[in-house]
């Protein structure tokens, strides 16, 4: 029983993760795209958080995330995989702000 609650739970925290770096990224386009392609006046369209989280799984779809390495990471590496996926777009974030309040 034990075992079976590990894998739903080391399941459930792999979806979690998932959504929240597509759902994080997206909102990052969103406000990159706000801040330095609008005022560009080339008159277009601002997209919302859900069209972008829909390009983002298209365009994933179209190029592929594969580096041909078929190895297990080991528990280190997770983990330094897990804090980059999470802090990436927090830090994408700040610096696009510093960027767009600079102009």
């Amino acid at each position: 029983m034990e075992k079976v609650l590990t894998v739903l739970g080391g399941l459930v925290f792999t979806i979690l993760a998932v959504f929240y770096l597509i759902v994080s990224v997206a909102f990052v386009q969103v406000y990159y795209w706000d801040w330095f392609i609008i005022p560009l006046g080339l008159d277009l369209p601002t997209f919302t958080i859900s069209q972008w989280v829909s390009i983002n799984l298209m365009m994933s779809l179209i190029k592929p995330n594969f580096d041909g390495a078929t190895r297990e990471k080991t528990t280190a590496e997770s983990k330094k995989y897990l804090i980059t996926i999470t802090v990436f777009p927090i830090m994408a974030l700040l610096f696009g702000w510093i960027i767009s309040s600079c102009i």
